[in-house]
């Protein structure tokens, strides 16, 4: 299968950057553990500087308006001007993130609108939402960002790999099918340690490639490494500075 990807010696190209990679024309997914929301805030500044509308849908209050506004004023942009053309709309129910993902088929400007789809599965699985119902209308997402991928219309998932609730793995292993290209946070160990890393696979390909280091934990390993500190129920995740 395309997924199983042999590892690669990783190559030196800056987590932020990895996105530009992507030509933006296809349904891309980058997940893994919570630190894929601070690192999708530092690539919609990517996209904003790349003279891209981004368009978010926050579908779990993962959109941080604070880690936003430090990668804007990182880079020397001016934040006000930023903000002004980002786009937020909430979407807290399966119908509402459904009906946000069919607007997007009708509204999306081709070569302008880039699409950040924060953390959809999640409300899928709330207690109010029965298994069936679960299953049945995360059937209806996959199908609809299908057609949006075959439409040439950029949306970027960015969502975590575990959830604890019975539709969570086939929906994900859809949604890794879909993906073009597909960013994971993985774990791999190395002769210096442990360590986290940002994989990059694209379907066809015969290797994934592995972005610079993100974490090494417990002070594993030697070298120079970009930290990306876990999230907390204390504070939010940092940007790798």
């Amino acid at each position: 299968m395309w997924l199983e990807k042999q590892i690669i010696p990783e190559v030196k190209l800056n987590i932020k950057d990895a996105v530009l990679t992507w030509p933006a024309s296809t349904v891309a997914v980058l997940t893994g553990d919570s630190r894929v929301f601070p690192i999708s805030h530092s690539w919609m500044v990517r996209h904003y500087l790349g003279q891209k509308r981004v368009r978010i849908i926050d579908c779990a209050v993962c959109y941080d308006n604070m880690t936003l506004v430090d990668e804007l004023l990182r880079l020397g942009v001016d934040v006000d001007s930023a903000l002004l053309s980002i786009d937020i709309r909430r979407a807290f129910t399966p119908y509402q993130i459904l009906e946000a993902i069919h607007d997007v088929a009708t509204n999306a400007r081709m070569g302008i609108d880039v699409y950040y789809l924060l953390a959809p599965f999640k409300q899928f699985f709330d207690g109010d939402v029965a298994t069936d119902e679960a299953t049945y209308l995360l059937h209806i997402l996959n199908e609809r960002l299908v057609a949006l991928s075959r439409a040439g219309i950029p949306v970027l998932v960015v969502e975590r790999s575990a959830y604890n609730h019975t539709a969570f793995h086939q929906a994900y292993h859809q949604l890794k099918l879909l993906a073009k290209p597909l960013w994971e946070i993985i774990h791999v160990r190395e002769a210096k340690g442990l360590s986290s890393v940002l994989r990059t696979t694209t379907q066809g390909e015969s290797n994934g490639t592995h972005h610079r280091t993100l974490h090494k934990p417990n002070g594993v390993g030697g070298g120079k490494i970009e930290k990306i500190p876990q999230s907390t129920a204390q504070g939010r995740p940092s940007l790798v500075r």
